[in-house]
């Protein structure tokens, strides 16, 4: 019988991973590197290193979400009023109240806002 090679930190790094990126939970997971050999320290070490990764990419998509919110409820306000500009120039008639963009922008800021706040544990 040949000798079973031991698991580097990488690839215990690329297992966790997947097992993360399969929904298993960051404890499972830590655990599961804990029954592959892994000294308890060095499965933590692991774990925390795959949470701070994760927590930067929820924070950079945050982020964005935010600005596209901002974006586009600021485009809706800028439509509404140039719009009313022109119809009351005009002597009245009619304008655009675009409320849709405010109100998906709102509402897209307030995901990302909420997503960049998240905490991973």
């Amino acid at each position: 019988m040949t000798e079973k090679q031991p698991i580097t930190v990488n690839q215990g790094t690329q297992i966790a991973i997947k097992m993360i990126s399969e929904g298993k939970t960051f404890t499972d997971t830590k655990k599961t590197l804990k029954e592959m050999g892994f000294d308890k320290n060095v499965a933590t070490e692991i774990i925390e290193a795959i949470k701070l990764q994760v927590l930067k990419v929820k924070k950079r998509q945050g982020r964005k979400n935010m600005l596209i919110g901002a974006v586009v409820t600021v485009i809706g306000i800028i439509v509404t009023i140039f719009t009313y500009m022109l119809a009351s120039e005009n002597g009245g008639g009619r304008f655009i109240i675009a409320w849709g963009a405010v109100i998906f922008g709102i509402g897209q800021f307030i995901r990302g806002f909420l997503q960049a706040v998240e905490d991973v544990y």
